[in-house]
């Protein structure tokens, strides 16, 4: 899982048995700009960029099976229910049902 730093990665890793990171260890010392965020999205294995930047994020991107890109159109100060709200979304996909809090 890819996140951007407002903390929400500390959660994530205490129970997501995948990598997280954020997506400038990808391309280290560089301003990442988004449109070549998909592009190092596609370099990775099956990885879920996580944002909050709706305003300033591109709105769309062309589907792509190999990555995910998950927009939560929040305030920094309401980062903190991106863990729970991810864990949902990897239960959904896993098959598992999910309750909403």
């Amino acid at each position: 899982m890819l996140v951007p730093g407002r903390n929400p990665e500390l959660a994530l890793a205490r129970w997501y048995s995948g990598r997280v990171t954020f997506i400038t260890t990808l391309r280290p010392q560089t301003v990442i700009k988004d449109d070549a965020i998909t592009v190092l999205l596609r370099t990775q294995v099956e990885p879920t960029f996580i944002t909050i930047n709706e305003a300033n994020f591109w709105q769309r991107t062309a589907l792509d099976a190999n990555f995910c890109v998950v927009c939560f159109p929040i305030s920094d100060a309401r980062v903190t229910v991106i863990e729970s709200r991810m864990r949902c979304i990897v239960r959904l996909c896993r098959g598992m049902t999910c309750v909403r809090n």
